[in-house]
């Protein structure tokens, strides 16, 4: 005959004063709470082929970008007075491939500041580029990007 043995009972400890479920917290934030509290036992999805897709979006945009630029150096740095008002802004857009402080003159003169802008909107591209995708840490789990 085998001997009864009574089942173990168990039961959760009683929660302190002051932590996540004496505190009333439930469902995200009782999770956010313990994975705070205990950061080895997290598990986060890395969405990989959505980061992918979202880079390959950054570096079409950026390449279009590139592109853009190419062709703004070429008219700026050939840029020909057609008019007896444009002839000093054609001499200024010839040094805005030389001088960058010239070319931020001329955008608060009020004159053109094609070149700067576009600058100025490769530089947030590239930021948000480079805060989905960091070439010592790979997060996109793919291989390095070409630095072209």
């Amino acid at each position: 005959m085998v001997p009864l043995v009574p089942p173990v009972q168990h039961r959760a400890p009683i929660p302190a004063q002051g932590t996540a479920i004496a505190s009333g917290r439930t469902g995200y934030s009782l999770l956010a709470d313990f994975i705070s509290r205990s950061p080895e036992n997290a598990i986060f999805r890395k969405f990989g082929l959505l980061n992918t897709i979202n880079l390959l979006r950054l570096q079409a945009e950026l390449v279009d970008l590139e592109q853009q630029l190419d062709d703004v150096w070429s008219l700026d740095r050939n840029a020909s007075p057609d008019s007896e008002n444009n002839s000093r802004d054609a001499k200024d857009r010839r040094l805005y491939g030389l001088d960058f402080w010239h070319m931020r003159k001329c955008k608060e003169e009020g004159k053109d500041s094609i070149q700067l802008d576009l600058l100025e909107d490769i530089g947030k591209k590239l930021d948000e580029y480079s805060n989905y995708h960091h070439p010592e840490t790979n997060s996109a789990g793919g291989a390095n990007p070409d630095p072209r």
